[in-house]
């Protein structure tokens, strides 16, 4: 789903999870997107891309991202993220781009 810069402002649709056995593919980047990433968006077993980069994004980035063995491509630039990032995400034996600057990280 190709979303960049057509939503104004609110929160990651946790109704993305509905979606699970399809999406492989979010792009969310510069839409003003506020909270934390919600929970069930780790139910997206098959994403290999996640693109949310240039929100306003805020909280740790969890954990539970490393459950999405799928990815390969993870965009969080230039949001509101801190703490560290979770050991979890080495075992994401597909992932091949992590970006994560901009962040208080």
């Amino acid at each position: 789903i190709q979303l960049a810069y057509a939503l104004s402002g609110g929160t990651v649709p946790s109704e993305l999870a509905l979606l699970n056995d399809t999406l492989s593919y979010l792009d969310l980047r510069h839409n003003a997107l506020t909270s934390s990433i919600p929970q069930d968006f780790f139910q997206l077993s098959v994403l290999h891309s996640l693109y949310l980069s240039d929100n306003l994004l805020t909280g740790v980035i969890p954990s539970q991202m490393g459950q999405l063995q799928n990815l390969m491509f993870i965009y969080l630039t230039n949001n509101w993220f801190e703490g560290t990032i979770s050991s979890y995400m080495g075992h994401m034996t597909n992932l091949r781009h992590l970006h994560v600057n901009g962040n208080d990280l």
